[in-house]
């Protein structure tokens, strides 16, 4: 350990002081760059009101677009904007682009029943925004 002129401290070695300078001003702002897209891509998505497991509803929004627009906790989402949905990956494409806040059209399984709706989604608050980048942040590591 040496002295307070900034030279090498707590016993790391220069190899371990130039990897941490280049992490902090290399990388660093690089993830920042590189998480851009993700974060305007998260603030233009509309807000439908509502959460998924495994295409089942699970949770409304109190007064939200989905419940405004009759889903029902419980719900299994068969078809979305014309397309069948079978699986988590065609949920995403069938939903995925739509970041204006034009009305989507939802075929929901109830009661062994087909139902249709159209929800007329909505900008997201501050807080969702919040919530969801980092969830996204959460997810890199």
């Amino acid at each position: 350990m040496h002295g307070a002129s900034g030279s090498l401290t707590y016993g790391e070695s220069l190899f371990e002081r130039l990897s941490r300078l280049f992490s902090l001003f290399t990388l660093a702002p690089l993830l920042l760059i590189l998480s851009l897209p993700v974060a305007l891509h998260i603030a233009q998505k509309p807000y439908l009101g509502f959460e998924t497991h495994q295409l089942h509803i699970v949770a409304l929004s109190p007064e939200g677009p989905a419940e405004r627009a009759g889903l029902c906790k419980g719900d299994k989402i068969v078809a979305a904007n014309g397309q069948p949905v079978n699986s988590w990956a065609s949920w995403f494409a069938a939903s995925a682009g739509h970041f204006d806040l034009t009305p989507q059209s939802l075929t929901v399984m109830r009661d062994d029943k087909l139902v249709s709706l159209t929800i007329t989604p909505v900008r997201p608050d501050q807080a969702s925004l919040t919530q969801n980048y980092s969830l996204w942040v959460i997810n890199l590591t």
